[in-house]
């Protein structure tokens, strides 16, 4: 039996272009995979990619509006896991651009909800298995550009900066529990989530994302420092 049969890790956000990689690489490497998605269709989808390398995991099709329902989760989760060993959230949402102020009051409370407070709620929810692993691993993708404030992507800029603070106060507190927290930061603003803002995404931009990809599954299978 691989050593890597006895990791169990969760990908919230797992059937996006960044998830669906990272899913079917761990998975690759016999990880227990929970693997999250609103769409039925598209968490279908990948679990039969994944079945391909025979390799079984447990669909979690769930809806992060109905943010009241997500104290649940780790107690769905506990039934059938005991630990969690490594946490990836790939959860993000923006629709569209604009000035900071000009966001309808509605919009600013949804998009700090979805891209922090969710993040927040489920770190909490899923915080009692993460303590049973030896050694905890907890992933968030961001990217400098836009935590730094970047023009036009008002809220969600906000929120990524408040995700790096609360990963940063979270690793400085759970230090001797062995749980390692970190900001994962995409080179371009061009990738992932926010590509469709734009008309072309260059060579460069598609190797570092690849690599950055790499560097978790690395991190997580070898311990490799990232």
């Amino acid at each position: 039996m691989s050593k890597n049969q006895n990791l169990t890790g969760i990908i919230f956000g797992a059937t996006g272009n960044i998830g669906e990689k990272l899913a079917i690489k761990l998975a690759k490497k016999k990880c227990n995979l929970i693997i999250h998605g609103r769409s039925k269709k598209k968490l279908l989808n990948l679990d039969d990619k994944i079945k391909k390398i025979k390799q079984n995991v447990t669909l979690l099709q769930y809806n992060f509006s109905k943010s009241n329902e997500i104290p649940k989760l780790g107690e769905t989760i506990t039934q059938k896991y005991e630990k969690i060993d490594f946490f990836i959230s790939l959860i993000s949402v923006i629709e569209k651009l604009c000035p900071l102020t000009d966001l309808k009051y509605e919009e600013w409370d949804n998009l700090i909800n979805l891209n922090l407070s969710n993040n927040w709620k489920i770190l909490k929810s899923i915080e009692p298995l993460l303590l049973k692993s030896e050694k905890a691993k907890i992933f968030f993708i961001s990217n400098e550009q836009i935590s730094r404030g970047y023009p036009y992507f008002h809220a969600y800029s906000v929120a990524k900066a408040g995700l790096e603070a609360m990963a940063k106060i979270y690793s400085r507190e759970k230090e001797k529990f062995q749980v390692e927290i970190k900001i994962i930061n995409l080179k371009s603003i061009k990738v992932g989530l926010l590509k469709k803002f734009f008309s072309n995404v260059d060579r460069e931009d598609k190797k570092d994302l690849e690599k950055k990809i790499d560097l978790i599954v690395d991190n997580i299978i070898n311990q490799k420092p990232l």
